[in-house]
């Protein structure tokens, strides 16, 4: 499972319609990731997590992308409480719950584990995200 992040200042609906339209702008099919979450907490589904998404080049057959849109722009590293809020980072948690229940997951990592990107701005400690007794 990968961690990413994205710019804010619009609805959620909005802002995933344009993530989806900046995806099919590439030639994607749809949208890369298999869901965005938001601020609030709400989580707005994208591909199955039957399909293979687009989220890590050279990564995405096996696994799942969830990206998580920022209070703030992510300029350096910090703590995942510098650019999201507690609905955020809660609602990716359960989001890693669920996946971890029900799908095989091996790694939980951040995007920037894989690529020259700083998002999700921070380092992604599967510790620190994996609900207890994974493994």
């Amino acid at each position: 499972m990968f961690l990413t992040g994205w710019a804010q200042g619009r609805s959620n609906t909005e802002l995933f319609a344009e993530i989806r339209r900046w995806h099919l702008a590439k030639g994607w099919r749809d949208i890369g990731y298999h869901g965005v979450i938001f601020p609030d907490g709400e989580v707005i589904e994208g591909r199955p997590w039957g399909e293979i998404g687009a989220h890590v080049i050279g990564h995405n057959a096996g696994s799942l992308g969830y990206s998580m849109v920022p209070i703030r722009t992510i300029t350096h590293m910090g703590a995942p409480e510098d650019f999201y809020t507690d609905a955020t980072l809660l609602a990716m948690r359960a989001v890693i719950a669920k996946a971890c229940a029900r799908t095989p997951i091996t790694r939980i990592a951040g995007h920037n584990e894989f690529a020259a990107k700083l998002c999700p701005g921070f380092a992604v400690t599967p510790e620190d995200w994996a609900p207890a007794g994974w493994a």
